[in-house]
């Protein structure tokens, strides 16, 4: 089997790989060292004999009309990275469907296009237009398998962002099409191996010494909260974990 003999073919380096694995631990992906190693192996081969083909034909449930879509930046297939059962594959056609929460992959297969919706229970995560993107499950401390962008990264200190959309039903001359807006993201942060929901009080429960900083801070800048939430958390986490909030 194809796949078999990739892992086989790098043996030598597996070891430093699998140190990174996605686990509960610690949130990270498989590495990417020996990205030109692993693309020359893997243009040695069909696509369909690597273990990122397998997966569900994908069945589109939406009939969308215009750019209000749901798919994360762009309706199109782009160039991206992505970590599947333990391993990287570089400079593949996927998208990241929003709303069903999957990601898609595409690739020829005799002269045809194949659209596949790869396993959730196999997928690691991806890297897209170089924002990151991982899949956590149960055992990362969530009620449900979910996809996040990872927003900022610190000594495995991370904050990770779920991106929601809207959903629109639209009748028109007896036809139904769907459009999708951004809705408000949800965001979650991992401190000393524990996955919390992001808010007031799961901050104070984990920085407990910086209980009046966090509150003061909520309250001063809240404005920001709402227009720029990424940067408003972010900028808040590094003073936390830096020990001292500056106001």
């Amino acid at each position: 089997m194809i796949y078999k003999n990739r892992l086989k073919f790098f043996a030598g380096i597996f070891f430093s790989f699998f140190g990174s694995s996605l686990c509960s631990q610690n949130l990270s992906i498989p590495s990417e060292n020996y990205k030109e190693t692993y693309i020359a192996f893997d243009n040695l081969l069909v696509m369909e004999n690597l273990e990122i083909s397998s997966g569900v034909e994908y069945i589109e449930r939406h009939r969308m009309l215009n750019e209000k879509h749901k798919f994360f930046q762009s309706f199109d297939f782009q160039k991206g990275t992505v970590f599947y059962d333990g391993q990287p594959y570089f400079n593949i056609d996927l998208k990241y469907n929003i709303v069903d929460d999957v990601v898609l992959v595409q690739f020829q297969n005799k002269g045809a296009q194949n659209i596949i919706q790869l396993y959730s229970s196999k997928l690691d995560g991806f890297r897209l237009r170089d924002r990151l993107f991982v899949n956590l499950s149960e055992e990362d401390g969530l009620p449900a398998q979910r996809i996040f962008e990872v927003i900022f990264e610190d000594s495995g200190d991370k904050i990770l962002k779920k991106h929601l959309l809207k959903e629109k039903k639209i009748l028109e001359k007896k036809l139904l099409h769907y459009e999708f807006e951004a809705d408000e993201p949800e965001y979650f942060f991992f401190h000393r191996g524990e996955l919390r929901e992001m808010n007031i009080q799961n901050l104070v429960n984990s920085f407990p010494e910086q209980k009046e900083e966090i509150r003061k801070y909520f309250r001063k800048h809240r404005k920001n909260l709402k227009n720029d939430p990424d940067s408003y958390l972010i900028n808040l986490y590094q003073d936390l974990i830096k020990e001292g909030i500056s106001e």
